[in-house]
């Protein structure tokens, strides 16, 4: 007696056992690849292991999230029901790996802005120490101007309060007596 599997193909008799496996694998991988949809479309891609390829996929283990392992001959078959769930499973790879890379280009990005916003910081902090230390120089210039200014004053009140000295000349007359 033959069986018909899912692509209406006769398949050879199978014990009991190696059906439920089978049967059991299936479940397994579409849970799986479920999960890992339901993952990609929340960017919740933290729980995922990194680097994940096929085999990876299979052996991925979650048991917050149910997932179990299945075996790693299922990447193997060649049936119709095989195949199409390993094309979902190559499409949901590939989603997930070009997340991971536009997930490092931006983090790589953040990282960047943060060392222009280090240097500019550091920068801004010699401008401001330039600044203080000129404005000191400044405030240092306009006493000393203040105290030369008052000097000056004081001089100029001086010079009012003493009689000018004037000169004498000496007249001929005076020059003969001598």
């Amino acid at each position: 007696m033959t069986n018909m599997n899912d692509a209406g193909t006769p398949r050879a008799n199978k014990p009991a056992i190696a059906l439920k496996r089978r049967n059991d694998a299936i479940k397994k991988y579409v849970f799986k690849l479920k999960k890992l949809e339901e993952l990609l479309e929340t960017n919740a891609i933290e729980s995922i292991p990194k680097n994940m390829r096929p085999a990876t996929f299979v052996a991925w283990i979650d048991e917050t999230l149910g997932i179990e392992r299945f075996s790693r001959n299922a990447l193997y078959e060649t049936d119709v029901e095989y195949t199409a769930l390993h094309e979902k499973m190559e499409h949901l790879l590939e989603r997930l790996a070009k997340k991971r890379q536009s997930k490092s280009k931006k983090e790589s990005e953040i990282s960047n802005l943060r060392e222009q916003l280090k240097t500019a910081e550091r920068r801004i902090q010699s401008y401001v120490d330039d600044y203080t230390a000129a404005r000191a120089e400044l405030q240092e210039k306009d006493k000393e101007i203040a105290r030369l200014l008052l000097q000056l004053n004081r001089m100029k009140d001086y010079d009012q309060k003493v009689t000018p000295l004037r000169s004498v000349r000496r007249s001929h007359d005076d020059s003969d007596r001598h």
